[in-house]
């Protein structure tokens, strides 16, 4: 075919200077340049686009992490603690005379009793993990102390000026909850804590920075049951201050001979929450855990052989029976480092149990019962651990 005039023409003005056919070869050859539009410059191998720095991680992505398929641990958990219970009643009209003032808020009369307690608790625990996504986790810890109990009779009216009991002829000026009759023992106590959880991954984190630490974050779900309980055997009971307005005005200061009595509290109920860990280099990580309860079941039985200031009570044991329904708030902060399949761990960790207003109910030897108001009954234990690890 013959082209056009203007054509070649067009074809010979392409060529650059230095074209021209080449020596021992018939082609014609052309150097044409290929200019670029916006061409696109490659990021450095240093530099990682943020939003792919820190990212949540399928299964397949994160060949380097390998959840353990079973962890053991034992802790020496050195705690401070107690159980504390207090009830109340108001007082009828009829029995005070005001002197001065004006009622504005009724008058009460109470008990509050505290058990203080400190030892060194022995826990343990099994986690198993079937799958990546999901563990189970049992735990178990108890001891044995000495400690001391505290039992505070008061008088609550702070609404009032001053006023006069009748029995007794004492006289109160502005008694807003002033002890009137406190009495102390010696405390043996023995707790125990037991608990299952189930958690269920929901996320994990990684650094994807080429240059930064790896680092590696997971985020559980809790959910599980737990039960404390603490028996309490009491002795050597003495009187330590006695301002005999209203509770046995002649009762001296001093030793009470004959007291041996008990009070067990028992704690039990379901709980949730969150876990989280974060695994850094050369074997360090921190873990935290919080769990809450608004379910929890309290249930305290009680006896005192030398018999209560409220009621007539049974000689045989229980003699008085606390009920009500609470609260549980724990938590644990901890930092471990591990080489191999062993490790070793510290930190601090405190629960917490509080009950609403419930009720203490008074057996009678004839077997009839009576009740006063529980105001709340109270258990805390808190304070640092160690211990050591295996993990699978």
């Amino acid at each position: 075919m013959r082209l056009p005039r203007f054509a070649v023409l067009s074809l010979l003005l392409c060529i650059p200077a230095h074209a021209g056919r080449d020596e021992g070869d018939a082609r014609l050859t052309l150097d044409i340049p290929l200019k670029e539009e916006n061409p696109v410059q490659p990021l450095p191998e240093t530099i990682v686009p943020l939003k792919r720095q820190v990212r949540v991680l399928r299964p397949e992505e994160d060949a380097t992490y390998k959840r353990e398929l079973v962890v053991v641990r034992a802790r020496a958990w050195l705690t401070t603690g107690s159980v504390d219970t207090r009830i109340s009643y108001q007082i009828p009209p009829q029995d005070i005379t005001l002197l001065a003032g004006s009622q504005k808020t009724p008058f009460s009369l109470g008990e509050t009793e505290q058990r203080q307690d400190n030892g060194l608790m022995l826990v343990y625990s099994a986690e198993v993990a079937p799958i990546r996504w999901l563990s189970g986790e049992f735990q178990y810890g108890d001891d044995s102390h000495k400690g001391s109990y505290g039992d505070h009779y008061w008088v609550d009216g702070p609404g009032w000026s001053q006023f006069q009991n009748f029995a007794t002829g004492g006289i109160w000026n502005y008694p807003s909850h002033q002890d009137d009759l406190v009495l102390g023992s010696d405390a043996s106590s023995h707790r125990d804590w037991a608990a299952g959880n189930i958690y269920a991954r929901v996320l994990e984190l990684r650094n994807r920075r080429p240059n930064d630490p790896v680092w590696h974050e997971t985020l559980d779900i809790a959910l599980g049951y737990e039960r404390f309980r603490q028996n309490s055997s009491l002795t050597n009971l003495s009187v330590t201050m006695n301002a005999g307005k209203w509770y046995s005005p002649g009762l001296p200061v001093g030793p009470i001979a004959g007291f041996d009595s008990s009070y067990n509290a028992d704690w039990t109920g379901p709980h949730f929450g969150i876990r989280d860990e974060v695994a850094l280099p050369y074997g360090f990580s921190f873990d935290g855990l919080f769990l809450w309860s608004p379910f929890m079941v309290y249930r305290g039985k009680g006896y005192d052989n030398l018999g209560t200031y409220w009621e007539p009570v049974t000689s045989s044991s229980p003699n008085l029976i606390d009920t009500a329904h609470g609260t549980a708030v724990h938590f644990q902060l901890g930092a471990r480092w591990a080489w191999g399949m062993f490790g070793i761990e510290a930190g601090y960790q405190r629960f917490y149990f509080y009950s609403r207003t419930g009720t203490r109910t008074f057996l009678a030897p004839d077997g009839s019962t009576s009740s006063m108001q529980l105001d709340f009954a109270t258990a805390e234990v808190a304070g640092a651990y160690g211990g050591v690890t295996w993990r699978y």
